[in-house]
């Protein structure tokens, strides 16, 4: 393995950014647990040996502990990816009308007497069960804008 890797731990351990996450570094220590794995060990001793016992172990998991955790990656159905070249960006009106029912929801409550924050209001009519179609076009339009849109 290219001590590049070690490179990049090293500044990590600095303070310096390096653009990697700590998927990196848990990937180095696993391949060079297995390359020192002795006979009869498992993995994991393996690489609990590996990252407590050596230099370079201790070097890339003190990079891991101080590398920022991975962007999340949201699975999108095929007909979801369809429907959005199809169709463009479906956010504006999804969300749109998630917020206007919680607009109403919020107004009834003032009929009542009770004050209720846009949270509140959103949080209820997002979870009414009678409300589960818009909530699914919502979460698919959220879904849908974190995987089109630039990280």
């Amino acid at each position: 393995m290219s001590n590049r890797i070690l490179m990049f731990a090293k500044m990590q351990t600095e303070g310096r950014g390096t653009g990697l996450d700590k998927t990196a570094f848990h990937d180095a220590i696993v391949k060079r647990a297995a390359e020192t794995r002795r006979s009869g060990e498992t993995e994991a001793k393996a690489y609990t040996r590996y990252a407590t016992e050596t230099e370079d172990g201790r070097l890339l998991l003190a990079a891991y502990k101080a590398a920022p955790a991975p962007a999340p990656v949201f699975p999108v159905a095929d007909d979801a990816t369809e429907e959005y070249a199809a169709h463009g960006n479906p956010k504006d009106d999804a969300v749109r009308a998630i917020l206007e029912g919680a607009k109403k929801v919020q107004e009834e409550a003032k009929t009542k007497s009770v004050v209720l924050s846009d949270a509140q209001a959103f949080d209820r009519y997002y979870n009414a069960p009678e409300n589960r179609k818009a909530k699914a076009a919502y979460d698919r339009a959220i879904a849908l804008w974190r995987v089109k849109s630039p990280q």
